[in-house]
């Protein structure tokens, strides 16, 4: 008998993982991104500024994608904006073979043209996010929503350790070979999509009332009904608010790992060696998170699972440059991750309404995310000034405080999903 609380008994929702899974793919490569965006640049500095602004770009799109979400169809959305990802990244292709062919080092005209298909392909790709999101609410039930999350989690985890070398192996071999895997990608999720029958949403209104809710303007009243859902769900609001809190401490320690390690002249392998250990983590975790969040509530499970991810990166940060302990640490760090956000996130999957669940996750994916684009800016900064001890007390504590807003909260305590004890 398959379990009801198993997403894939629905033939739509495996559809879709297969459709998202060619996504997953295409995004695991961004390591030939940065590489690409150093070459054209000749500076690694630059580069660095281009990618913060990349994420950042981004972000605001994710606003606009979620928005855009929860008024139009979603099907039409994802259709559009993954195939401006695609048309995007066949020029991408197509300029490094042109630059590859002509022997072009570092040049402005070349960066610029680079940069501005990039900031085009992170557009697409922002407005694409929030509709994927909301588009769950068509396919599985909340009680499915934390399991669906641990299997998302676990194929990200598992791409995300083949990705970056054979990323860095094809642009090794031509620059241009990891954007035409990209390309095929865009293309297979195009394609499935067309597979699946389900109305992904949003749910549809009266004529007169869609037509003046499909107009731009509304996105910005479309936020603010999302904020003042947000604003009268205790619990939500608090999760909302220690979140960025909470990714901070985690993106500033990945982030330092990799500067800090290459300062001490660390090879390059046993930096990826590390750094595989927070994915190998979340395999682990993605394993265990079914048995938690069918047993422990959703507020305990952040909480306790939160409140271990700070000591286990105040050790991390505290251990000696060597590959195998940190290694090890790293997986140890992630391993609750996959469990809290499917019970979190499942949490607010529940108490979200399909017609608004675009816009809800996109607050949450720009709030969480503000701590990835702030991230690299600490780290490159403590690791230069040699003051990596102080960065690791003082992001820990800011974990800490926001663990503490969760489990002060008796909203938060007693937050739990449908079937929990």
């Amino acid at each position: 008998m398959v379990n009801s609380r198993n997403p894939f008994r629905h033939p739509s929702y495996r559809r879709w993982f297969g459709a998202t899974t060619f996504l997953t793919v295409s995004s695991s490569t961004t390591l030939a991104v940065s590489l690409a965006v150093i070459d054209a640049t000749g500076n690694v500095a630059v580069a660095g500024v281009v990618a913060g602004c990349l994420t950042a770009l981004e972000l605001v799109a994710g606003i606009v994608g979620g928005g855009l979400g929860d008024l139009r169809s979603r099907r039409r959305l994802l259709h559009r904006a993954v195939l401006v990802l695609c048309a995007a990244d066949v020029a991408l292709a197509a300029l490094l073979v042109a630059v590859t062919l002509a022997g072009v080092g570092p040049s402005w005209g070349f960066a610029v043209v680079l940069v501005a298909l990039t900031a085009v392909a992170a557009s697409a790709s922002g407005v694409s996010d929030p509709a994927l999101d909301g588009s769950l609410k068509t396919l599985i039930t909340p009680t499915e929503y934390p399991r669906a999350v641990g299997a998302a989690h676990a194929r990200s985890a598992t791409l995300s350790i083949v990705g970056s070398p054979t990323s860095g192996a094809l642009y090794g071999v031509l620059p241009a070979l990891p954007f035409v895997l990209r390309c095929v990608c865009d293309a297979g999720f195009l394609l499935c999509l067309r597979a699946i029958t389900v109305d992904l949403g949003p749910p549809p209104v009266p004529g007169a009332d869609a037509r003046k809710r499909m107009l731009p303007r509304q996105i910005i009243t479309g936020y603010r009904e999302s904020l003042r859902h947000l604003a009268g769900e205790a619990a939500l609001l608090r999760v909302l608010i220690s979140a960025p809190l909470v990714n901070l401490m985690v993106f500033t320690a990945t982030t330092w790992a990799v500067f800090s390690l290459r300062a001490d002249g660390m090879p390059a392998f046993q930096i990826g060696l590390v750094m595989a250990g927070f994915a190998v983590g979340g395999i682990v975790g993605s394993a265990i998170a079914p048995v938690i969040t069918d047993h422990v509530p959703a507020g305990w499970t952040a909480i306790l699972g939160l409140g271990f991810m700070v000591v286990a990166f105040g050790s991390f940060f505290a251990l000696p440059h060597t590959p195998v302990p940190m290694f090890l640490m790293a997986v140890v760090c992630m391993v609750p991750s996959p469990a809290l956000n499917g019970g979190l996130f499942g949490y607010v999957f529940a108490r979200t309404e399909p017609g608004m669940q675009g816009r809800v996750l996109a607050t949450f994916g720009l709030v969480g995310g503000l701590a990835s684009v702030v991230a690299p800016v600490l780290s490159g900064a403590a690791v230069s000034a040699g003051l990596s001890t102080a960065l690791g007390s003082s992001v820990c504590l800011v974990g800490l405080l926001g663990v503490l807003l969760l489990a002060t909260s008796r909203a938060v305590r007693t937050m739990r999903l449908e079937g929990n004890p």
